[in-house]
């Protein structure tokens, strides 16, 4: 650690003194150190420092673990504002998704996660995102007055979830399905009430 910061103090300039935080919260990760490895994550999105898109998408999902919301979709969107390969936007689009959604912006969240799987239709991600969208279509439909939007919104959410019935082939996958779909229904009935 000491190394590092005398690299980033005495040559500032260098490709090595650009990369010192990012060198520096990885190795905390490796050795389980996870508060540590976040405040030093957290440090690189306070400069203007230069990171590669992997640097910058493994600080963002290290840092939605920790709970730090804001400064994780900092980084997922500045993955995604250069971001020209699919290995690093999709990753980047569903660490968003899921961050919005769990942060009550359901609507904004859902359309980040509809935009992952109408690029990547074939997407590793699809179970993920599709629990995601449902969930956050359910709670948009709990939310909605109007019957009609309430009930288009409800059919949404039962749609992606037989995606993930689709897809989902695990005992506990289905499980886990069979709860979401559960939750639908109570959703649905709370805003029937």
């Amino acid at each position: 650690q000491r190394a590092l910061r005398r690299l980033q103090k005495d040559y500032p300039q260098s490709k090595e003194a650009n990369n010192a935080l990012f060198m520096l919260g990885s190795n905390l990760l490796q050795l389980g150190m996870k508060q540590q490895a976040t405040k030093v994550f957290k440090e690189m999105f306070s400069g203007a420092g230069k990171y590669s898109e992997t640097q910058l998408l493994t600080a963002g999902q290290e840092l939605a673990k920790a709970g730090e919301t804001d400064i994780a979709l900092q980084a997922f969107a500045r993955v995604l504002s250069t971001a020209k390969e699919r290995s690093h936007e999709e990753p980047a689009l569903l660490g968003k998704g899921k961050l919005l959604i769990d942060s009550g912006q359901f609507a904004e969240g859902a359309q980040i996660l509809n935009s992952l799987l109408e690029k990547y239709p074939n997407t590793g991600r699809t179970i993920e995102a599709a629990l995601y969208l449902s969930r956050a279509f359910g709670e948009l439909g709990m939310r909605e007055a109007d019957p009609k939007k309430r009930f288009e919104l409800f059919n949404e959410s039962v749609r992606h979830m037989k995606t993930v019935r689709k897809f989902e082939s695990t005992p506990g996958g289905v499980a886990r399905s069979d709860v979401e779909l559960a939750r639908i229904l109570e959703r649905k009935a709370k805003a029937e009430e």
